[in-house]
């Protein structure tokens, strides 16, 4: 065996146990090997940019928690009774909270959050005033840093939001509760630098206002629905952005047939809101067997010639999609 290759741990080269840190948790990193050598304590010292994951079984004494905590970190909450204070991680840029509760909906706060850049809030288990101060924060540049944003619960409209200049993608989940396609417009009027809007659940259009076309330059829209008037949605949400540059269409597995779904309308919806459409894609969209004549869907638009006839293995329903099966 060479003499130049190294047989200690504390004498791997930096970039070998960043690559070890791929594999392992920060935190048992830092128990292991803190306090090794002056080398190994400059390295953890020179960490940035790492992600940390908070458990129930986290409490704020762990010095490890302790040490990495003022660092520029993306900060992951795996679960609602996680008791630890995220005041502390004060220079986050990254948030996940799986499963926010009331008591962790409360500290997010534009104040002690300013560098926040990417923010992650799965289902609540019930609507309060904190989640309703965070969409408003959201959607009022309170976030003055945040380009990217999901959120398992529709931002309520009743105030008047600012403009939200940084924001660039955001993702909203409503299902299976419904989402307000006015609030759609609102969205788009307080994000004029979003690029890429992902909208999943029932559209409640039952009241649905009829607006002037709004000209945002939104390139990618993708909704996954199982909204039997689907048509008259996506004919509303394409008016507000005239272009866009890719639609993606998502079906929930055998929730309605495609006949919820008229193409010869589609298409002209297509022609006359989105004349600069570069990419249709459409995904596992249930129709009944025998109902739909392809070459006749490839024809009414050019953007439709994509689309592929998928045989299930079910007795009432087969599918159209565009995506390409892996080999």
């Amino acid at each position: 065996m060479s003499e130049n290759i190294p047989t200690r741990f504390e004498d791997l080269a930096n970039e070998i146990i960043l690559d070890i840190l791929d594999y392992l948790d920060i935190r048992h990193f830092y128990r292991a090997f803190f306090g090794l050598n002056e080398r190994i304590n400059r390295f953890l010292c020179s960490l940035d940019n790492i992600s940390l994951v908070l458990l129930p079984s986290d409490d704020d004494n762990d010095q490890s928690i302790e040490y990495f905590s003022p660092r520029n970190i993306r900060l992951m909450v795996a679960d609602g009774s996680c008791k630890i204070d995220l005041k502390r991680f004060s220079n986050v840029r990254s948030l996940k909270i799986e499963c926010p509760t009331d008591s962790l909906l409360v500290q997010i706060q534009p104040t002690l959050f300013p560098q926040l850049d990417y923010l992650f809030l799965g289902i609540s288990n019930r609507w309060n005033n904190s989640l309703n101060e965070i969409h408003q924060a959201i959607f009022s540049n309170g976030f003055p840093l945040l380009r990217t944003c999901i959120l398992f619960s529709e931002p309520l409209t009743n105030r008047r939001w600012l403009v939200s200049a940084s924001l660039r993608i955001l993702i909203i989940g409503t299902y299976p509760h419904l989402l307000h396609v006015n609030t759609y417009r609102a969205i788009l009027i307080s994000c004029p630098n979003l690029v890429r809007l992902t909208l999943f659940g029932r559209f409640d259009h039952n009241n649905l206002v009829q607006q002037s076309t709004y000209s945002h330059q939104l390139n990618y829209l993708s909704l996954q629905s199982d909204e039997p008037s689907l048509n008259v949605v996506i004919d509303h949400l394409l008016s507000q952005v005239p272009n866009l540059k890719r639609l993606c269409l998502k079906g929930l597995p055998m929730a309605y047939p495609i006949s919820a779904i008229d193409f010869v309308q589609l298409a002209r919806v297509f022609h006359q809101r989105v004349p600069n459409l570069q990419r249709f894609d459409c995904h596992t969209f249930a129709i009944l067997k025998n109902t739909v004549d392809i070459n006749t869907i490839h024809s009414l638009h050019p953007r439709f010639a994509v689309i592929k006839y998928q045989h299930l293995d079910h007795p009432d329903f087969d599918a159209l999609t565009t995506k390409v099966k892996s080999k």
